[in-house]
C-alpha cells in the first residue's frame, strides 16, 4: 500500500505516524506500507513524485493531501513561503487544488491496476468550530477542499474516505 501526502502522511515531528501505526496494528505479512509523505508539500508537489508511487507497483493507493493548499489559502504569508520553498508555478486555488487531485487520481486509475482511497482533510486546530476568524477560516476552506475531494472520488471512481466528517462527528 503507497501513502501519497504531505507532513499528515509523512508522520514526522508532531505529526501522528498513522502508517506506522496500521502497520503495527496489521503485522508485516498482510500488508506492507510505502510512505511518500513529504512535509510541506501541496497536491502539485505530489503529483510531481507520482512516478516514484507508481514504480512501488501497490496493490491500493491512500492519497491524504491539501492541508498545506488550505494554509496558503488562507495564509498570504504562508502561500509566499510555498511558492518559494515548494517552486510552485503559480499561486495556489481551489481549481488548482482540484486539478492536481484529479491528475493524481487519473494517472493512477490509468496507469496502476492499484484501488485508490482519497481523504477528505481533518479540521485544523483543536476547535473546529471556533470563533477565530483565522481558526475559522482555515477550518471553512478545508470543507471546501473536502467537498472536491468527494467529488473527484466521486467523478474518477475512487473510494472516498471521510476522514473530515469523522472527525466533526466525535467533536
Amino acid at each position: 500500500m503507497a501513502c501519497l501526502g504531505s507532513s499528515s502522511t509523512a508522520g514526522k515531528g508532531q505529526a501522528f505516524n498513522w502508517i506506522r501505526e496500521l502497520q503495527q496494528r496489521l503485522g508485516d505479512r498482510r500488508f506492507l506500507f510505502r510512505n511518500f509523505g513529504v512535509g510541506g508539500d501541496l497536491a502539485y508537489n505530489a503529483l510531481q513524485r507520482l512516478p516514484d508511487v507508481m514504480a512501488s507497483c501497490p496493490t491500493k493507493v491512500v492519497v491524504l493531501v491539501g492541508g498545506n493548499d488550505v494554509m496558503a489559502l488562507v495564509s498570504s504569508k504562508a502561500r509566499t513561503f510555498f511558492r518559494i520553498s515548494k517552486r510552485l508555478p503559480c499561486d495556489p486555488s481551489p481549481e488548482w487544488f482540484s486539478e492536481n487531485l484529479q491528475l493524481i487520481v487519473r494517472r493512477l486509475r490509468t496507469e496502476t491496476s492499484a484501488a485508490i482511497g482519497i481523504c477528505s482533510l481533518p479540521p485544523i486546530g483543536e476547535d473546529p468550530a471556533s470563533a477565530n476568524p483565522f481558526q475559522s477560516e482555515l477550518n471553512r476552506r478545508s470543507a471546501e477542499l473536502s467537498t472536491i475531494i468527494r467529488g473527484i472520488a466521486r467523478q474518477q471512481g475512487a473510494n472516498y474516505i471521510a476522514l473530515y466528517e469523522a472527525i466533526l462527528d466525535r467533536s
